[in-house]
């Protein structure tokens, strides 16, 4: 882990340029005396300094290791920890040089120990009537990619939320495109055509039903409806084909 105190922090990059700003800046999301309204604030600088419409610097990986202070804290902070570190996660794009071992290491190790919480945390968020405040779509989303990585169930969730008429996959016998309408598989019966089970599907539904969110859970299992290639004719889970 970077200390906070180290001359490193001004050579890596933010969003804003030089990173040299983000110690203060954790030193703040960690204060536990923050009010709620000071949280939100103090994470949005989060998000605009270190995921600014998903692109990730360095700093954001030296940063997540320190930010998971807030897994002690309370339940908002928590909160923010999960959607940042799995937005980061699953749909960051890197800006700017390599990373180093020792960034990607410490990342790492961190992640495990929130995506351990992951469940938990959503489950609490809903017990607290939370999820006004926090959609249940961003945070599955994050928990998902926390624990299954850049997933393509995670990339999907978002195509079939964001009233996205077609989704296009790509066979995987012939490289072909297709274009899926996506009202054609919700009002699919998902029981007659599927793929084998896929964990990253099961776990968004079974988190999905856990938070009352029923259209949710059905439109995550319409991720395991088959394809039929136009091209060859091969069939594939949809998941299987998204690039």
């Amino acid at each position: 882990m970077l200390p906070l105190d180290s001359p490193v922090w001004n050579d890596l990059e933010c969003a804003r340029g030089s990173a040299g700003h983000i110690p203060a800046l954790i030193r703040r999301v960690c204060d536990p005396s923050l009010l709620e309204s000071e949280v939100k604030a103090s994470w949005a600088e989060v998000w605009e300094n270190l995921c600014h419409s998903d692109s990730v610097y360095a700093a954001t990986y030296a940063a997540v290791p320190h930010l998971a202070c807030v897994l002690k804290g309370n339940l908002d902070s928590r909160l923010e920890l999960l959607l940042f570190s799995g937005r980061v996660l699953g749909f960051g794009r890197l800006v700017g040089k390599p990373l180093s071992v020792k960034l990607v290491e410490g990342f790492s190790q961190v992640v495990d120990k929130i995506a351990a919480e992951s469940a938990a945390i959503v489950r609490e968020a809903r017990e607290q009537n939370l999820l006004t405040r926090y959609p249940s779509t961003q945070l599955i989303q994050s928990t998902l990619a926390l624990n299954f990585g850049c997933d393509p169930v995670v990339q999907l969730i978002q195509s079939i939320i964001d009233d996205n008429l077609e989704i296009e996959v790509v066979c995987p016998g012939c490289d072909d495109p297709n274009k899926v309408l996506v009202d054609e598989l919700q009002s699919a019966d998902t029981n007659v055509e599927t793929s084998a089970d896929d964990d990253s599907v099961t776990a968004g539904m079974t988190l999905a039903n856990e938070l009352g969110d029923v259209s949710l859970e059905k439109r995550i299992a319409t991720l395991r409806s088959t394809v039929k290639c136009k091209s060859c004719d091969v069939e594939f889970a949809m998941y299987d084909g998204y690039v």
